[in-house]
């Protein structure tokens, strides 16, 4: 088992980190793992199984937003050299702020697409900023 940062998690990772918030509840975790394996470090499906991407699909991770409350909105904000940033922010139904700023949205909750930044969120409603895979 390795830990991860939620507010770092995309792709397989995050997809595994997902099946393991929904393990009780979806597809089954044990499946899930048991179609991945690690190289070079990275969690990578097996070419022969299927595809369960809830952050790169929005018939898989939509029913999550739908079903959990996730909000998601496009937050703009500058780095130090006064470049525009655009990413997605998401928020769980305990966040629902009144406006959004990011000083109000968590770093687990953002990524550069909604699924990505809502896939997060969810995560990190289940586990906090770090969550253990096996891959």
């Amino acid at each position: 088992m390795a830990k991860h940062k939620v507010a770092e998690l995309e792709g397989a990772l995050l997809d595994a980190a997902v099946a393991l918030a929904r393990c009780t509840e979806g597809p089954n975790i044990r499946h899930h793992f048991s179609t991945h394996r690690v190289i070079g470090g990275a969690c990578r499906a097996h070419e022969d199984a299927p595809a369960w991407s809830p952050s790169t699909d929005w018939a898989i991770g939509g029913p999550i937003l739908d079903r959990e409350g996730i909000s998601t909105a496009k937050l703009q904000g500058g780095d130090e050299q006064g470049n525009v940033m655009l990413q997605w922010c998401a928020f769980m139904p305990t966040d629902s702020p009144w406006y959004i700023d990011e000083t109000v949205v968590s770093a687990d909750g953002r990524g550069p697409t909604p699924l990505i930044a809502a896939m997060r969120a969810y995560v990190a409603s289940k586990f906090g900023e770090e969550v253990e895979l096996p891959c």
